[in-house]
């Protein structure tokens, strides 16, 4: 298994704080039962609706919860100013967030942003000390179309050239084909090892100061216990982004245990 192999957990609009709190006090017991050893060699981040963010930063004073990483599901590029029902990147790191989820396919198609909105985002999350989890994927028409590598190239291109180097490093991509989100279908472990390749390449080719600049690839479509340990064994692969499935903590532990 990889070294610190990812596995991020959005709960997209699920769980108000109640839910959330109940969510955590149950994790931190099923982690006691088998000793803590599920989280050997992962990176957890669980990237929760902003009004649960201040709760997860308070349950991770329970047991085995400590190395849990704090996670949000977007952000706005400015870092203050009337921009009414938004979420600034210094608010999120007052507020104890690690990881922030950029360029999800929702906020893509559902809200209309743009590779150049994505990439704003991007830069000021970067810059203010967040970790940025990247999401890029085609489109079913993009994919039969034979677009799939177009697509993700322009998606990561048009962050990247915003970026120094050493800013590069605090970048996750998440390969997302959008077809398979929530549909309770994957892509196949070749299409997603070929795919992550060729991201891979794609990053390399920023990083000419060293190897340990490039960013890190995971996988997330539909990512469930029956596939997530094939998954994880892909050599391209550095770890998943875990939807609906992460919503039952049970389900969500039997993953963790499944790598």
């Amino acid at each position: 298994m990889h070294k610190d192999f990812f596995v991020v957990a959005n709960w997209k609009m699920n769980k108000n704080s109640a839910e959330t709190k109940a969510y955590l006090h149950e994790l931190s017991g099923l982690l006691a039962r088998c000793s803590f050893r599920v989280l050997k060699s992962k990176r957890v981040v669980l990237c929760v609706p902003f009004t649960s963010l201040s709760v997860l930063v308070e349950c991770k004073e329970l047991p085995y919860l400590s190395e849990l990483c704090v996670g949000a599901q977007n952000c706005h590029f400015s870092g203050s100013g009337a921009f009414t029902g938004e979420i600034s990147a210094n608010m999120l790191v007052s507020s104890g967030v690690d990881y922030v989820i950029l360029g999800h396919s929702e906020r893509r198609i559902l809200f209309g942003e743009t590779d150049e909105f994505i990439s704003r985002k991007v830069s000021a999350c970067l810059n203010c000390g967040l970790k940025v989890i990247l999401c890029v994927g085609e489109d079913s028409s993009e994919r039969k179309s034979g677009k799939t590598a177009d697509v993700i190239k322009r998606q990561i291109d048009s962050v990247l050239v915003q970026l120094e180097e050493n800013r590069i490093s605090d970048l996750i991509v998440a390969y997302e084909p959008v077809w398979a989100i929530g549909a309770g279908i994957s892509a196949s472990l070749a299409e997603v090892n070929e795919v992550a390749g060729f991201i891979d390449n794609i990053l390399k080719s920023y990083c000419t100061l060293s190897s340990k600049s490039v960013p890190k690839v995971i996988y997330g479509g539909s990512v469930s216990k029956r596939n997530v340990k094939d998954i994880a064994h892909l050599s391209g692969i550095d770890g998943v982004l875990v939807g609906r499935a992460s919503l039952n903590c049970r389900e969500f532990v039997d993953i963790l245990s499944a790598i």
